[in-house]
């Protein structure tokens, strides 16, 4: 059986586990530092995708929410602090200043912080620019109808919507959290920036004004192979 549990329990509950699994190298590193005697149980398996999957599900209909006129940013995850889109409407304020009124960004999920985020987006009159989508078993059409994939979380292990992301052939911008280079090739296949409301929107205008660079990271996407299926051969092999 599997268990998620907290990277701060104490030692003996983590010993009486046959392997621990881990979705990224950072993720390990940050777990040995705190319970170094248990390198031996560790194995990186990173989250497993399926692109045909993906560009298959991509393809379902969407209600036309997208106005023409506008640039469309989609972001996908719970409503929650880790995940930072309450940051994000202070950053589509302070984009919106700067004079690109006509740059809105959807949030795909659910979550805790829903209130919170709407007491925001009021605040700044934001109701028609940052638009709450709600969950959805299939966020991949939002995907792919945008025209930048950002990530704007405070921390995180590693994010699968940015693979996805990358499979549909997005730009793609994340905050520089302690497992970002392990997902992103800063301007290569995506921009990292850093963990403020300014850079990020200076980061986004710079994507959206440079249409030659959205070309260019999304060529180098398509030309990619985002599949992993040897990741589910390594819980194949621990468990045979």
């Amino acid at each position: 059986s599997t268990i998620d549990i907290d990277v701060k329990t104490d030692l003996d509950v983590w010993c009486k586990f046959d392997h621990i699994i881990s979705i990224s190298d950072a993720c390990t590193a940050a777990f040995l530092k705190i319970h170094p005697s248990l390198s031996a149980k560790v194995l990186v398996v990173e989250n497993i995708t399926s692109p045909e999957y993906i560009q298959i599900m991509a393809e379902k209909p969407l209600e036309n929410i997208f106005s023409k006129d506008s640039f469309n940013i989609v972001s996908v995850g719970r409503l929650c602090h880790a995940k930072g889109y309450d940051r994000a409407v202070e950053v589509l304020k302070t984009i919106h200043q700067k004079g690109f009124g006509h740059i809105k960004w959807y949030i795909v999920g659910d979550g805790g912080d829903k209130t919170k985020i709407e007491a925001l987006i009021e605040r700044y009159d934001l109701q028609n620019s940052f638009i709450l989508l709600g969950s959805t078993t299939n966020p991949y059409p939002y995907i792919k109808a945008a025209g930048l994939y950002i990530q704007p979380s405070r921390y995180e292990g590693k994010a699968v919507t940015i693979a996805e992301a990358q499979i549909l052939a997005k730009p793609v911008l994340i905050t520089n959290y302690t497992t970002s280079a392990s997902q992103i090739n800063h301007n290569v296949d995506g921009f990292i920036c850093e963990q403020n409301i300014e850079c990020i929107a200076d980061t986004v205008i710079k994507i959206y004004q440079d249409e030659s660079l959205r070309n260019k990271l999304s060529f180098y996407c398509k030309e990619q192979d985002y599949s992993n299926k040897e990741e589910l051969e390594k819980l194949y092999r621990l468990f045979n």
